[in-house]
């Protein structure tokens, strides 16, 4: 727990008694509201009304429902079953996850009590009682008070929340379980992970496991991939609603706990999109090979940034000429980057079935103070879309048999994947991985499924998520299908047909397919026509050959799907 000095403390105080002041004004609404001590305070959280018009309650993990006292909130009498709720109440009586008949005035539905267990609780309030403000704008934020308590009640933070916003894209525009980016006023060990400021919480809507994400930073610590990010889960409550399962999570950062990089000539930059950037003002730079939408997004630096620009396009040309040298400066790529840390990063986007990976949302670093001079791979970052996910083009869960970080549009760990000594990194790292990954997937994988399980039930309730022991078990099956398919391919050496498919003829590889000889293609996109385009069926690349994806594969391919837009006059055709 962190100690503030006395003027923090008294801010501190100031601001929290502002929010609840805020917060009990915007949250006069709900029909009840239960009261939760700890061994260090205690918490309100309001009962929440599902669409439905049902009541439920949702308890952290530490909540002794003989402890856990009930209010009503101004709407009279209220009964539950035929029992009158008398202001300040135990929840002793009542049963966890059976619904009871909840009556007031001519009004009746039914209120259901659920607890977490084995799962930290935040609280966070804002300064103005809501989150309507942070919601508008991914970049809108806002002070408050966060309280964080470990699973049996124990105070772990207690103070002021310098600021909370969105981030993400995809998952803030079209979520509507929203992730956040968290400042602490001072820095703090949160849950052991480290002391620092920056906290990220991730919904992880995409994934209703909740597993993804932690599953792989773990497993990248494991393999020893430097700087991969801890996290842990948590129930969340924003002003004093719950808000649902969350991954509270590291940020990739230069820190002394976090990217320990020397403050002298280091760099951390990441794979972004370039008009994301330019949107956003974010600073990066570009290399000559890259995909034309695909920048560095520069994270830190302590480099000028024309050094950084050559250091990196060295690089890129040592990586994809067929000798390995860069023809400007003469360098071999093995001296320009660091061979284990590319392959192991390599690895840990394969194992996933990452789609991005080699792509976006990938990291890497120089550090001033190592002698080698050479470019790092890593940390990890982003996996709730991995493993099995189905991508709305796609239709379908995402193939056990293919590639993803080598694919032309993966430009560097494509090219690195032809040469012998990073293939050969990457199969003698997998091979030395396998027990880890298989007891991962045996014992870690349903510890954790066990540990996030009652959550993960309210969480269903709470956004109307799919359900997380059916979605575990799919991806625990996905997991082992996808090891015995890596294992048939680095170190069974079974020959496999590699297949391009590509939406359009001028289109990035949509998939990389591996087949075993004689064997059919999986399921290929469905597309179907419109009044602005026909769809006219899978044609082989070069030759504009018709391919017919039922028969059996023999040889290497490159197909795409040929499409007609039919709003050109001359029926041109990609």
């Amino acid at each position: 727990m962190v100690v503030l000095g006395l003027t923090a403390v008294l801010l501190t105080v100031a601001i929290f008694i502002g929010i609840k002041e805020a917060k009990a004004e915007a949250n006069s609404a709900p029909l009840l509201s239960v009261q939760i001590p700890s061994e260090s305070g205690e918490e309100w959280v309001n009962c929440w009304k599902s669409e439905k018009g049902e009541y439920y309650v949702f308890l952290p993990s530490y909540a002794d429902l003989s402890k856990t006292k009930i209010h009503v909130k101004k709407h009279g009498t209220v009964y539950v079953e035929n029992q009158q709720i008398k202001d300040g109440m135990t929840c002793e009586n009542f049963r966890l996850n059976d619904p009871y008949t909840l009556r007031w005035g001519e009004e009746q539905t039914s209120i259901t009590f659920m607890q977490s267990a084995n799962i930290p609780a935040m609280y966070i309030d804002t300064r103005s009682g809501n989150m309507d403000y942070i919601h508008e704008d991914k970049e809108n934020e806002e002070p408050g008070a966060l309280r964080l308590y470990t699973s049996n009640g124990a105070a772990n933070y207690h103070g002021e929340l310098e600021k909370i916003h969105g981030r993400g894209n995809s998952t803030w525009m079209y979520g509507t379980k929203k992730p956040y980016n968290l400042e602490l006023a001072v820095e703090a060990d949160l849950l052991e992970m480290g002391s620092a400021k920056k906290w990220i919480l991730l919904a992880n809507e995409s994934d209703p496991t909740h597993l993804r994400n932690k599953f792989i930073y773990d497993f990248a610590e494991k393999i020893g991939l430097p700087y991969s990010p801890e996290s842990d889960w948590v129930d969340l409550y924003l002003n004093g609603e719950y808000a649902g399962l969350y991954l509270l999570s590291e940020r990739n950062e230069v820190h002394p706990q976090r990217v320990n990089l020397s403050q002298m000539g280091s760099f951390l930059v990441s794979t972004d999109a370039s008009g994301k950037m330019e949107e956003r003002g974010k600073a990066f730079i570009r290399t000559k090979h890259l995909i034309p939408n695909i920048v560095l997004r520069i994270r830190y630096s302590a480099v000028p940034e024309i050094n950084m620009k050559q250091i990196w396009q060295s690089a890129e040309n040592a990586i994809l000429a067929e000798d390995g040298i860069d023809p400007i400066t003469g360098k071999n790529w093995l001296d320009l980057i660091d061979l284990d840390s590319w392959a192991k990063k390599y690895l840990v986007e394969e194992i996933a079935t990452n789609i991005d990976g080699g792509v976006v949302s990938q990291f890497f670093y120089y550090d001033g103070k190592d002698e080698t001079g050479r470019i790092y791979a890593g940390p990890v970052w982003d996996y709730d879309e991995t493993a099995g996910f189905t991508w709305p083009w796609y239709m379908n869960p995402t193939p056990a048999n293919v590639f993803c970080a080598n694919r032309e549009n993966a430009v560097w760990f494509h090219a690195l994947y032809q040469k012998k000594e990073f293939y050969g990194q990457v199969v003698k790292r997998y091979t030395e991985y396998q027990p880890i990954l298989a007891d991962m997937l045996e014992r870690n994988f349903l510890e954790y499924e066990a540990k996030v399980a009652s959550s993960a039930k309210m969480n269903e309730v709470r956004w109307g998520a799919m359900n997380a022991q059916k979605a575990s078990h799919t991806l625990q099956t996905y997991m082992t299908e996808r090891m015995n398919f890596l294992s048939s391919i680095w170190t069974q050496n079974e020959p496999y047909c590699m297949v391009n498919v590509r939406i359009g003829a001028s289109g990035e590889p949509t998939m990389k397919y591996a087949v075993r000889l004689g064997e059919c293609l999986p399921d290929l996109p469905e597309m179907e026509s419109t009044e602005d385009m026909t769809v006219l069926g899978w044609y082989t690349s070069g030759t504009d050959e018709p391919f017919d994806v039922t028969e059996s594969i023999y040889e290497d391919a490159d197909i795409y799907l040929k499409i007609s837009y039919n709003e050109q006059e001359n029926d041109s055709q990609d």
